[in-house]
């Protein structure tokens, strides 16, 4: 969702969940594929009713913005992401964790080795970076720190390895040009108004998601 405060930059947060998730289901060539909205996360991805991905999401107005070792962003999601594993809502092992975000990574910091790229990514030093974090108290980040550490070593060590952060995505403006993108049947003259056909097409289907309490996920 978002850290910005203010009610318009909030309602932007969540439609931007509701339209990545749209291109989420486009991006993906996976026949099975299902959706839940606001389920255990911002985005649940299913694969023939089996949980794949849990995507939290984080829009800024700011395209400046930087993800670094103390951002709530990344302490708010390390959080809720603890206490599913603690509760035993998911299984590292089994699912995927992904926080997409359009703010930038800091170089170096512990963001920076949880992204996908082989030739960066570390988990092993990233969770090792985590648990030296929390020794040093910070009051807006605590119920974070204490989810992540209330886990078992072992347990840390699976969700961070299952940990990917997605960096400057697309922000609200640029994710319908994304979703226009993958209409790769529809002429390019004619993508515009299939792209908001769709768009409204799909935003009913989530209000109905929403409405009949996400029971049943949202099929591709």
């Amino acid at each position: 969702m978002t850290t910005d405060h203010s009610a318009g930059a909030q309602a932007l947060g969540y439609l931007y969940q509701i339209w990545y998730a749209l291109y989420l289901v486009l991006d993906r060539d996976e026949p099975n594929l299902a959706i839940k909205i606001e389920g255990l996360d911002d985005i649940d991805v299913l694969e023939e009713n089996t949980l794949r991905d849990l995507l939290q999401g984080k829009h800024h107005l700011d395209k400046n913005i930087t993800l670094f070792d103390r951002s709530p962003d990344l302490w708010k999601t390390i959080r809720i992401w603890s206490e599913h594993v603690k509760e035993t809502r998911i299984s590292p092992s089994e699912t995927t964790l992904t926080l997409f975000t359009t703010a930038k990574v800091s170089e170096g910091s512990i963001a920076s080795l949880l992204r996908p790229y082989a030739h960066s990514r570390n988990p092993q030093l990233a969770c090792q970076r985590l648990r030296e974090l929390t020794k040093k108290p910070a009051k807006n980040l605590q119920k974070g720190f204490d989810a992540f550490m209330n886990l078992l070593p072992e347990q840390q060590e699976q969700l961070v390895a299952t940990i990917q952060i997605l960096e400057q995505s697309p922000n609200i403006p640029e994710i319908d040009q994304k979703i226009e993108n993958k209409l790769h049947g529809v002429h390019p003259d004619d993508r515009a108004e299939v792209r908001e056909n769709l768009e409204r097409w799909w935003l009913q289907q989530v209000i109905r998601h929403l409405y009949e309490g996400s029971l049943e996920p949202i099929k591709k």
